[in-house]
């Protein structure tokens, strides 16, 4: 009983900490918490497993996996095909001069396959493998072996690059596997 409610407040904080017109997911449960891109590729993980255990409707998920695909695929600021780490609920615009974040737009995209993989057929799967595909590993690689962390207009690449054993695990399997 206790996962199942922990699963289901998990559930719950992705689903009603989203924007309805954008489908970003606040970083935290503050009122002024902005988006996270990691948040929202957590709720789009998320969505299948509403549906799968019927806290939502298989519709209720598409909409939602839909219409944050849509914004990501039109309204989102980034660089290469990544995306910046923490942006502002209502307009997909940077927040707090962050980074565009290459360990956080792997956590998005995994997110993103998540859900088309689970709506194959639809609108989804193609917009998921759309944002994917544009990704430029490459770019966020400039030394050609290891992919930075980050990068920002104002100062460049970032110097420390994903050279350990950690989450970034997930953003080279995407980088190697990457259309």
């Amino acid at each position: 009983a206790l996962i199942d409610a922990i699963a289901r407040q998990t559930f719950d904080f992705f689903w009603n900490e989203a924007n309805l017109q954008t489908g970003l997911i606040k970083d935290r449960s503050t009122p002024t918490s902005p988006a996270s891109i990691a948040a929202v590729g957590f709720g789009l993980t998320a969505i299948p497993i509403g549906v799968d255990r019927g806290w939502i409707t298989y519709e209720q998920g598409l909409d939602r996996a839909l219409m944050t695909l849509r914004f990501f695929d039109t309204d989102m600021q980034g660089q290469d095909g990544f995306f910046y780490h923490w942006i502002e609920m209502a307009t997909g615009k940077r927040a707090w001069e962050s980074e565009v974040s290459s360990i956080d737009t792997a956590l998005f995209i995994a997110g993103a396959l998540s859900a088309g993989e689970y709506f194959r057929g639809t609108e989804v799967e193609t917009l998921a493998s759309q944002l994917y595909a544009d990704i430029d590993w490459q770019a966020f690689a400039p030394n050609g072996k290891l992919i930075s962390m980050g990068w920002k207009p104002e100062t460049g690449y970032f110097r420390a690059k994903w050279d350990h054993f950690d989450e970034s695990l997930l953003l080279y399997i995407l980088a190697i596997g990457s259309p």
